[in-house]
């Protein structure tokens, strides 16, 4: 998050002295970023709340197995990870090695996590893939064009 400080900064700069303080306005300091909206899974996924019933061994096995994971996918893998920097490739490879080796806890995930989330998850999933998808394909074109 820190490093949108600089930007989010400049943005909210402008709109106070644009009076662009609408709620229309201020959406455009901030677009959707799927991989930010993903991200807010991992958190309630790793996290083991004081009043919850989710037994702490299930967080522990959880991140055991998905670090165990990335670090057998490679570096290409792990870094952006521990960066903060969520990619759709790696992560549907971290799913499917997490499926394939402990598919026993593929339902206390779900169940832990609620069908809600899971459903609102797997949306903000597919528009970081079909925002993958558009910047291999049309990124070098885009860039081309705003130069």
């Amino acid at each position: 998050l820190a490093r949108h400080l600089g930007r989010v900064t400049d943005a909210v700069e402008d709109a106070l002295q644009n009076d662009a303080l609408d709620r229309a306005s201020l959406t455009l300091v901030n677009g959707y970023a799927p991989n930010i909206a993903a991200t807010w899974m991992f958190q309630k996924s790793f996290v083991h709340p004081v009043s919850s019933q989710r037994p702490a061994s299930f967080v522990n096995r959880l991140m055991r197995q998905n670090y165990v994971n990335m670090e057998d996918l490679g570096d290409d893998v792990l870094r952006p990870f521990n960066q903060d920097v969520v990619q759709p490739r790696a992560l549907l490879q971290v799913l499917g090695l997490a499926t394939l080796r402990d598919p026993l806890n593929i339902l206390p995930l779900c169940y832990w996590i609620g069908p809600q989330e899971l459903v609102e998850w797997l949306g903000h999933f597919g528009m970081m893939l079909l925002y993958d998808g558009a910047h291999h394909v049309l990124g070098k074109r885009v860039r081309a064009y705003s130069h």
